[in-house]
């Protein structure tokens, strides 16, 4: 399962702050080889993930830690004795997951794309109808500088070589500001690996973000959102250009780092 990325410009450049707020817990609905899988989580303590996987013939009892957008830790089916090293990131309500297993010296591995089940009818508005959105920042003036595609990269490790117990992860998310003023996600990828694991996965192309619009006014980034017919312009941040990297400065202080591609 693919799901669009760009949820909201927020959701996924400035992940630390929001996605804290968005939690964890909730239930995840994925799909591997044609089988559903439905996943519980729950957040008992700051920290730490724990709840439970189940497809059409196991159920997998998980647990560990989060950091941001980032969770590592087990999948475990205790009554077969199988336990998958478990890694995420969290992207909004979309949450891909890798599971990797060793067994008799050879590395399995299973990738799910889980996204969170939210309350509600879908909209019955057709893509089509979507993509006529009348630009309403057309006669805005938007900095030539700020125009093109940009990556915003995370780091995420954690235990110790010396134990078998290191784990890594490294993401880049990708956005493009269009020189008309709309936007769009470039996609994503991921590389997961540790002491006896190793993954990437990639997800690239342009994808316009319907509703989604950005001008610049002195040195500031302002988002022209439109959303289920009502309209909002907020402020991104103040932002600094120099040697093909832009430094934004939101205006709660958080800052955010964007690497021109």
């Amino acid at each position: 399962m693919k799901s669009l990325l760009l949820m909201s410009f927020y959701v996924l450049f400035f992940a630390g702050s929001i996605l804290g707020q968005l939690g964890w817990s909730g239930t995840y609905l994925g799909e591997i080889n044609g089988d559903s899988v439905r996943m519980e989580l729950s957040s008992k303590q700051k920290g730490t993930l724990e709840g439970s996987m189940r497809d059409s013939y196991n159920t997998y009892a998980i647990q560990g830690v989060v950091k941001d957008s980032v969770f590592t830790g087990t999948a475990e089916e205790a009554n077969l004795g199988i336990t998958f090293n478990m890694a995420a990131i969290q992207r909004g309500n979309a949450l891909p997951v890798q599971l990797t297993m060793d067994f008799l010296g050879a590395e399995n591995k299973m990738e799910i794309d889980f996204v969170r089940k939210t309350p509600g009818k879908k909209s019955s508005v057709p893509s089509s109808q979507a993509s006529t959105t009348k630009n309403p920042v057309s006669s805005r003036s938007r900095d030539k500088q700020v125009a093109g595609l940009w990556s915003k990269e995370s780091n995420y490790s954690s235990g110790y070589g010396s134990n078998n117990t290191y784990g890594s992860m490294s993401s880049k998310e990708y956005m493009e500001f269009l020189p008309d003023g709309r936007l769009a996600s470039g996609g994503s990828s991921t590389v997961i690996g540790g002491s006896s694991y190793t993954g990437y996965t990639s997800e690239r192309g342009q994808q316009i973000a319907e509703g989604w619009f950005w001008y610049t006014e002195g040195n500031k980034i302002y988002l022209h959102i439109t959303q289920q017919g009502q309209s909002q312009v907020v402020v991104l941040g103040r932002y600094y250009i120099e040697n093909g990297r832009m430094l934004i400065t939101a205006e709660n202080g958080e800052k955010m780092l964007l690497t021109r591609e």
